[in-house]
């Protein structure tokens, strides 16, 4: 009995039928001007309107410090899935006590490989991670994988990778960025 429906061949060659996302590298004057940028993106023989998603990455020189104080014992709300049930439509659950940046950094080193801890010389075969997530949403395989992330949280409550205003800096060098027009707390205005 199937219990998918697209067997492992299907999803196999959908997967190797997916292209990479096109990714651009804008100049330092680019950069220094995001909507301008984004703007030549649209207008431009570009096109990126023809794409679902595009990758922009920073020049080298971008490299603004995490404005979130990994010691702190405040607790960000979470939404977890069982991947299992994905499937089957059931919703996100709420876990409201949640967890500090730390805890979450233990539970991730608890719970298998990840970019906080495997060597970077450890290359990560992202194809099979692919396979193997559909081989737990589509046909159930593995153990019950709950899945738990802190996401679309009031930054202003809980803080932000980027500084702001106001903000209590938690590393010096966070005052370089806190106007920078790439802060994604700046970015919408």
């Amino acid at each position: 009995m199937q219990n998918s429906i697209l067997d492992s061949k299907q999803s196999t060659d959908l997967l190797q039928s997916i292209e990479e996302m096109k990714t651009y590298r804008p100049t330092e004057a680019e950069f220094a001007q995001p909507m301008t940028y984004i703007e030549k993106l649209l207008r431009t023989e570009h096109n990126v309107t023809q794409y679902g998603c595009i990758k922009i990455i920073p020049p080298p020189s971008f490299k603004p410090p995490l404005a979130f104080d990994l010691t702190s014992e405040q607790k960000l709300p979470t939404r977890y899935q069982i991947l299992q049930e994905l499937a089957q439509g059931k919703s996100f659950r709420q876990n409201e006590v949640g967890h500090t940046f730390l805890d979450f950094i233990n539970l991730a080193t608890t719970y298998g490989d990840n970019s906080l801890t495997r060597s970077q010389s450890d290359p990560v075969d992202y194809k099979q991670v692919e396979r193997d997530y559909w081989d737990h949403v589509e046909n159930g395989k593995g153990g019950i994988t709950k899945v738990e992330y802190a996401a679309d949280i009031n930054t202003s409550k809980y803080g932000s990778g980027f500084g702001r205003q106001g903000q209590k800096l938690v590393d010096p060098r966070q005052k370089d960025y806190v106007n920078h027009p790439w802060n994604l707390n700046n970015l919408p205005y």
